[in-house]
C-alpha cells in the first residue's frame, strides 16, 4: 500500500511540474521579403540546458508546448537559413510566449548576435514586469 501511495504521489508531482511549464510559438520570416519560411528547424534552449527542436509549418510557425520557466534562447541554424539574432527571452509558468525570428541565407548573414525582443512585457502581466536580465 505504501508503494502505491508513493507512485501516486510521484505521478502527481510530475503532472504538477509539467503544468508549470510555459509554451513558446516562434514565427520565422525571411529578413529580405518578410514572408514566412516553412520547413526550417527552430531550436529553443532552456536555462537548464534542455534543447527543443521543431520544424516550421507552411505559415512559418514552430510550436513548443512545454518549456521550463526561466530564460531561454531561440535560434534557427538550418542549411538554407540562419537567424540574424539569438533571441533571449523569459518563459513564464502557464503562459504562452510568441516571437518572430528573422532569417537569411547563411552566405548573406553574419554570425547571430543577441537581440532584444520588441515585446519585453510578459503576456498577462502588468507593464512593470520586464524580460531584462
Amino acid at each position: 500500500m505504501k508503494t502505491l501511495a508513493a507512485i501516486a504521489a510521484a505521478m502527481l508531482l510530475t503532472a504538477g511540474t509539467a503544468l508549470a511549464d510555459g509554451s513558446v510559438s516562434v514565427r520565422v520570416i525571411d529578413a529580405a521579403s518578410h514572408r514566412p519560411v516553412k520547413g526550417v528547424i527552430v531550436t529553443v534552449e532552456s536555462h537548464a540546458g534542455m534543447v527543443y527542436e521543431s520544424s516550421t509549418d507552411k505559415n512559418g510557425m514552430a510550436h513548443f508546448l512545454t518549456v521550463p520557466d526561466g530564460r531561454a534562447l531561440a535560434v534557427v541554424l538550418d542549411r538554407d537559413y540562419v537567424s540574424l539574432c539569438q533571441n533571449v527571452f523569459a518563459v513564464s509558468s502557464l503562459q504562452r510566449r510568441e516571437m518572430t525570428l528573422e532569417v537569411a541565407p547563411p552566405r548573406k548573414a553574419a554570425p547571430p548576435r543577441i537581440c532584444a525582443l520588441s515585446n519585453l512585457v510578459n503576456p498577462g502581466e502588468g507593464a512593470d514586469v520586464y524580460d531584462i536580465f
